[in-house]
């Protein structure tokens, strides 16, 4: 009987354990920024992490979708061998392919949903129905550097400037005789200055519904990129000659070598410059209070069999407080800077994400991230044709038929009367607009 007794107790313990291991659900994740196993990154130790606190999930690197990434996607999608959790190079994309699982019922039931501010949420939503998670997010906007700005008496700028103050400082702080110039680029102009002197508009005047750059705003950031052009304040359009003079060589790197004041690009740039600059800088935004967001997307599969598990891990990799704070413990012990912001408005990550980056004006940037604006390249339908690559049938120097990017790139740095072209280009945006939300719907 003892014996009977003991083989009893070992049939059911080994029951148990087959029982737990048919219970672990196995999930393929696809992402570009995962590196090798041998460099062993942040995001393969997240992944590592989550297993780790997740016994009854298995995430599966998928090495199969690589190179053009919506093409691996799509002969993975007529193979039925999607991954469960992916990235996105746009939201748009991936619906028009009918990749999407569709995650409005999902997040309607996670409280920390309502966490995430909605100018970031409702950058997904089409058709009243939630299509993507929010993966990670950047902000982009002006750099300063101060020193240029105590040197010659002029105030810093402080995040919440005007847009009369950025004229002032661009065209007051280009002084080639003393080496310095106001602008390292003007074609980001026209994009945000509507938005910074009116809050009917987001990025590139997309409203939510449609472009609008025959505007009288987008006329005005036009001619005001136009200005500085002229009046010799953009680095990026000088002569060889001017470079060369101002910061000892054409291929100079103006602003690392500190000859430009307000340097416009995204918060990737902070470890670098935390590293290399050797000079005062601050982050600031745009005028009027705001920043730019450049956000990240995560899909999931319409094929996945484990929706629950797939968006537990994809909450995890983005949004969550426990996988944000797990970032952060991840990047200490690496000794680098975690330069994406929580995207869950919690004051504990709020604090920790400050102390981690230690930058004022991101600081600043973060308090008013309700203010923010996004760019629209990933979740704003036809936004690469609008807004680069659709022909206008406009000549622009050699080019008898240039595309949009062409003539708003060349027409800062010509005698070109926006004006006159406005409504055409408008029209042109509206039309590969709708005829890309036609594609999802």
């Amino acid at each position: 009987m003892k014996r009977m007794g003991k083989m009893l107790v070992i049939f059911f313990i080994l029951t148990g354990v087959l029982a737990l291991a048919a219970d672990v659900v196995t999930i393929r994740y696809a992402n570009w920024n995962l590196g090798t196993p041998e460099e062993n990154n942040v995001e393969r130790q997240m992944i590592q992490a989550f297993m780790d606190t997740h016994p009854n999930i298995k995430v599966v690197i998928d090495d199969s979708i690589k190179g053009n990434w919506n093409q691996s996607l799509a002969a993975a999608a007529a193979a039925g061998t999607m991954p469960d959790v992916f990235m996105l190079t746009t939201v748009p994309d991936a619906l028009a392919n009918g990749w999407l699982y569709d995650l409005t019922r999902t997040v309607s039931t996670d409280a920390d949903w309502s966490k995430i501010p909605s100018n970031i949420t409702s950058t997904i939503k089409y058709n009243g129905k939630v299509s993507a998670i929010p993966f990670a997010m950047h902000f982009m906007g002006y750099f300063m550097n101060k020193d240029i700005f105590t040197s010659e008496n002029i105030a810093p700028l402080k995040f919440n400037y005007t847009t009369t103050q950025f004229r002032n400082a661009a065209l007051r702080l280009t002084k080639h005789s003393k080496g310095i110039v106001g602008l390292s680029e003007e074609v980001q102009v026209f994009e945000w200055y509507p938005a910074s002197v009116s809050f009917k508009f987001g990025f590139y005047t997309f409203d939510g519904t449609k472009f609008n750059l025959d505007s009288q705003e987008f006329i005005d950031g036009f001619n005001l990129a136009k200005s500085f052009v002229k009046a010799g304040a953009v680095y990026s359009a000088l002569t060889d000659e001017q470079k060369t003079a101002i910061a000892g060589s054409p291929s100079a790197d103006g602003w690392a070598t500190g000859h430009i004041a307000l340097n416009y690009n995204g918060t990737w740039m902070v470890p670098d410059y935390k590293k290399n600059l050797s000079f005062d800088w601050d982050f600031v935004g745009i005028p009027g209070g705001r920043t730019i967001l450049v956000l990240d997307y995560l899909g999931i599969s319409k094929s996945t069999k484990y929706v629950k598990e797939a968006y537990e891990f994809a909450k995890w990799m983005s949004f969550s407080k426990q996988g944000y704070l797990k970032r952060l413990e991840l990047a200490k012990k690496s000794n680098t800077i975690l330069t994406t912001p929580p995207l869950m408005n919690d004051a504990e990550l709020v604090d920790k994400y400050q102390t981690n980056v230690d930058v004022p004006g991101l600081k600043e940037a973060y308090r008013n991230i309700g203010r923010a604006i996004v760019e629209g390249f990933k979740f704003v339908p036809g936004y690469a044709q609008a807004r680069w690559n659709a022909p206008t049938g406009i000549k622009i120097g050699d080019k008898t038929n240039a595309s949009i990017g062409d003539v708003l790139w060349n027409g800062t740095k010509m005698d070109l009367k926006i004006e006159d072209i406005a409504k055409q280009l408008n029209d042109l945006a509206n039309q590969k607009y709708q005829e890309a939300l036609k594609a999802i719907k």
